[in-house]
C-alpha cells in the first residue's frame, strides 16, 4: 500500500532511503514527488540523526526505539501545495478519504506510530516496545476516546468515539489515523482494509 508506514530496511544506521506521494490536480494526475529520510534502526550506537544524543526512547525505563528521520539536511516537509496535491491523490483513490473527514494533510515529518504515540519527530518502526513500556493494555468495556488501537498490520490509531452495540456492549465507532507519508483521517475503525481492525487496545500510563 503506498500509504504504509516506514519501511523494513535491512541496513545501517544513517543510511537514506526516498518515499514518493502521488500528486494529483482536479482530475488530472501529476508526477509524483519524494523526500529522503535516514533510517536509525540499530539501538546499540547512542547517538542518531545529526550525530545528535539518541532522540527517541520510551517514557519508562529510556528504552531506545527505531526510528527514521526526514533527512533536512536534503528536503523539508512537503509545500503547502504538495500536501494538498498529495491529499487529492489519495482522496481520489479511496473512498474512506475525503476532505470531510480529513483531520491534517499529508506531511513527511511523521507516520502512524510518531503520530498516535506522541513521538510526533519521527517515523517509528513499530509501536510494541512503546506499548509494552509506556501503555497499559485494555479490553472493550473499560475503553475511552484517546485510547490506542493497534491494528492487524503494522498500524497505530487514536480512539476518537465509542458507542453502544446491538447487544449493549462498548464498541469502537469511529478513530483517527495518520496513513502513513499522507494525512489523518477520521474513519470507521474497519474501513481501511489494508490496515485491518483493531486486534488491541492501549492506555498511556
Amino acid at each position: 500500500m503506498f500509504f504504509g508506514s516506514a519501511r523494513e530496511l535491512l541496513a545501517a544506521n544513517g543510511d537514506s532511503y526516498s518515499l514518493s506521494w502521488i500528486q494529483r490536480e482536479g482530475d488530472q494526475n501529476l508526477a509524483t514527488v519524494s523526500r529522503q529520510f535516514r533510517q536509525y534502526r540499530d539501538t546499540t550506537p547512542d547517538t542518531c540523526y545529526g550525530g545528535a544524543n539518541w532522540c527517541c526512547k520510551t517514557t519508562t525505563e529510556s528504552v531506545k526505539l527505531s526510528h527514521d528521520h526526514l533527512d533536512t539536511d536534503v528536503n523539508g516537509d512537503l509545500s503547502a501545495t504538495e500536501k494538498t496535491r498529495a491529499d487529492t491523490g489519495l482522496e481520489w483513490t479511496y473512498a474512506w478519504a475525503s476532505s470531510s473527514n480529513r483531520k491534517a494533510s499529508a506531511s513527511a515529518v511523521t507516520n502512524c506510530h510518531g503520530w498516535a504515540l506522541d513521538r510526533s519527530s519521527v517515523w517509528l518502526v513499530d509501536s510494541s516496545t512503546m506499548f509494552s513500556k509506556d501503555y497499559t493494555s485494555k479490553s472493550l468495556g473499560n475503553l475511552q476516546v484517546g485510547d490506542r488501537c493497534a491494528h492487524q498490520t503494522n498500524h497505530t490509531s487514536k480512539i476518537t468515539e465509542l458507542g453502544t452495540g446491538d447487544c449493549d456492549e462498548q464498541v469502537v465507532t469511529k478513530v483517527e489515523q495518520k496513513c502513513g507519508r499522507y494525512g489523518r483521517y477520521e474513519t470507521g475503525p474497519n474501513d481501511i482494509t489494508e490496515y485491518g481492525g483493531p486486534v488491541g487496545y492501549w492506555r498511556k500510563n
